[in-house]
Formats: structure tokens, sequence, C-alpha cells
């Protein structure tokens, strides 16, 4: 469901939520995603759109909005909520029936790893768990974009109807709703936005500044088998980057990324309609397969390693960089109002996307 929200008290824009919290509940009860409408439609998705072909750049500026909404609510609802942890419980009894082991779908073999009682992912996993869990939720998402039924439910595509072919649609036709979208172009411009995604988050790596993949609040698996990693300032720019190189690596390759031959810091990316639709859809789904399996046995060893290969920025990744660094521009303020009681009154203040605006709407609300 859509909601517009009044007033949030986060120190990030939320786009959505997701509860009940307690995994107990969602589990015998299930869960609801519910998106924040107007903190989405404030995210600046097309004021500056570099790497874009000429070829792509008017329609994915349309879409932009319609496939946020879709890839968060698939992101949320099922990438981050689907699947078993093996494990034991305090008593030692595990999850699953020990005369009907689960085989894994890589070896054909029963798995061998699971959660120990008291261990979750983050313990197991350590400072790398949050890229690794969005990077699956991501390559969920995008796996289930291919499926013409939930586009459907989500409301991006009306079923049995189709685009006339070789007409593009007016303005006109967008906002009186004649133009219902193909699938293939909601799909393909999906995978745009993550590459999009991806190619910018690269501001957000110091490949110079190397971290142990370790928690330090926690004794973990991971504490006690450290590895070096290049440090990234947000987790889901290393998880879309780790989509990106996923499709690189693909053969075929649905993307092709150029950088500029004078010289200058830039980069035009050509994605392949065809091979998205094929090569690029199974290359994710490979990826989402492993980093599922090697989330839900607990898995380490494989899933470090797995992990580390595909979202190390080396050779012509640090040639991206540097030109994502060139383009990068200032983030952009989101300034929440507050509301307060006066007289009996609701009364609902409004502050100016400024620093200024920002701080006075935190220090009145007296948090």
């Amino acid at each position: 469901m859509s909601r517009p929200v009044l007033a949030s008290c986060t120190s990030a824009q939320l786009l959505g939520i997701t509860g009940p919290k307690y995994r107990s509940v969602r589990d015998d009860q299930g869960l609801k995603h519910i998106l924040l409408s107007n903190s989405l439609a404030a995210v600046p998705c097309h004021e500056h759109v570099p790497f874009i072909s000429s070829d792509d750049l008017e329609m994915y500026k349309r879409l932009d909005q319609t496939n946020l909404n879709a890839m968060t609510c698939l992101n949320e609802l099922i990438g981050h909520e689907c699947g078993r942890l093996i494990q034991k419980d305090s008593a030692g009894n595990i999850n699953f029936d020990m005369g009907n082991i689960p085989l894994s779908p890589f070896t054909g073999l029963a798995i061998k790893s699971g959660y120990a009682a008291g261990e979750i992912p983050k313990s197991v996993f350590g400072g790398m768990y949050n890229a690794l869990n969005e990077c699956l939720a991501e390559s969920i998402a995008l796996v289930l974009m291919k499926e013409e039924e939930v586009l459907e439910a989500l409301g991006v595509i009306q079923a049995g109807v189709t685009a006339k072919e070789g007409t593009a649609p007016t303005d006109e036709d967008y906002l009186q709703g004649r133009f219902l979208l193909i699938h293939g172009t909601v799909l393909y411009n999906a995978y745009l936005q993550i590459i999009w995604l991806a190619l910018n988050g690269l501001a957000s790596c110091d490949p110079e500044k190397k971290v142990c993949n370790s928690n330090a609040s926690v004794i973990c698996r991971a504490a006690s088998q450290k590895s070096v990693l290049q440090t990234w300032a947000e987790a889901h720019d290393r998880a879309r980057f780790g989509i990106l190189k996923t499709l690189l690596l693909a053969v075929p390759s649905p993307l092709k990324i150029r950088n500029h031959p004078d010289g200058e810091a830039n980069l035009t990316t050509k994605l392949s309609n065809d091979l998205v639709y094929m090569a690029g859809h199974r290359a994710v789904s490979d990826l989402a397969t492993h980093l599922h399996v090697y989330k839900c046995t607990a898995d380490f060893e494989c899933g470090r390693d797995y992990f580390e290969s595909i979202t190390t920025v080396d050779g012509l990744a640090l040639t991206w960089r540097d030109a994502a660094m060139v383009r990068k521009k200032p983030r952009p303020l989101f300034v929440m109002g507050n509301t307060f009681l006066e007289t009996g009154e609701v009364r609902y203040q409004t502050y100016p996307a400024t620093r200024e605006g920002l701080i006075q709407s935190w220090a009145d609300r007296g948090v």
C-alpha cells in the first residue's frame, strides 16, 4: 500500500517501511510494506543523470519513479523477507528433518553449515552482511521484474494490453493513462536504473582505505576469520556494484561501459534489450541463488569469497570511480516538517530545504 507520511523522525530518508519487525509474528501472520509516497516522490531521480546514453535518457526519465516504486516493493517485501535460515535453537533442535537434509543447489550434496543457537546472519558475516543482504534483495527484485504477473499486481502494466508497435507516447498520453507500459520496457529500464545507481555509487568506495571484515561488537565467526576489504560508505552502493559486475561478467554480457576517448572523465553505458531479457536475467538469477544459499546456510567462507570477487573495485572500475567522483553532486537535503499541539489544535510546521532548515527541524523535535 502507499501512504503519504506527515512527519518522520529519522536520520535517513525512508522510502518505505515493512512490518511488523518481530520475525515470529511475520512468520505466522505475514507482513505488509508501506510506500511513503511523498518521500518517494521527493527523490531527485533525474535532476542529474550522467552516464546514460542519449538513446535511453528520455524513457529512463519517464520511468524512474515507476521503477523505483516497483523495485522498492519487491526489495522490501520479498527480497529481504524470503528464505529460511538453517539453524539450531537453544535446546539443540534443528529446524529441518534430519532424515531429509536440504541439498546444496551447487553440489547436489547435503548442506554442511548452519546457524548455531544465538547466531544471526549479522554475527556470522560481520561487516559485509549489510551489503551482501542488500545485493540479495536487489537481485531478487530484478529477477521478479521479469514476471508480468508481478508487474500487473503492482499496477505497473495491465494484463492483455500492449503498446502499438512503432509509436511513441506523448506526455499527454502518460497524464491521461492512455499509454500502458509494456513489460520489456519496464524490465530494461529497471536494469538501467541499477546500473546508473551502481556507477554513481562508486563515489562512496575508497579503494585505498582497507578494513577487516569483522564485527567488533559481537563474538562472531567473521571476527576470527578476518579478510581485508575496501571501504564503502554505503551498503547499497556496494550491493549495486556487485550486480553491475555480474552483468559485465555474464556470457554474453548485456552491458558495455565506454570511457570517452578524449580523456574526459565520463562514461556511456549501452545495454542490450535482448540480452538483458536472457543473459542478464540468468546472471542475476545465479547471483541471487548464490547469496541466498550462503545466507540461509551460514556459509561464511564461500559467501565472503564470492561477494568479494564481485564487489572489488579494480582495473577499469577505478576509472569509472574517477568519473563518478568528477560528476558527484552534493546530496540534496530532505527536510521533514513537525507537528505541534497548541490549545487543542494541531499545527504543521514546514522548513526550507536548507542546512539551517534541516537543523531547525531537528531542534524543534526535541530529540
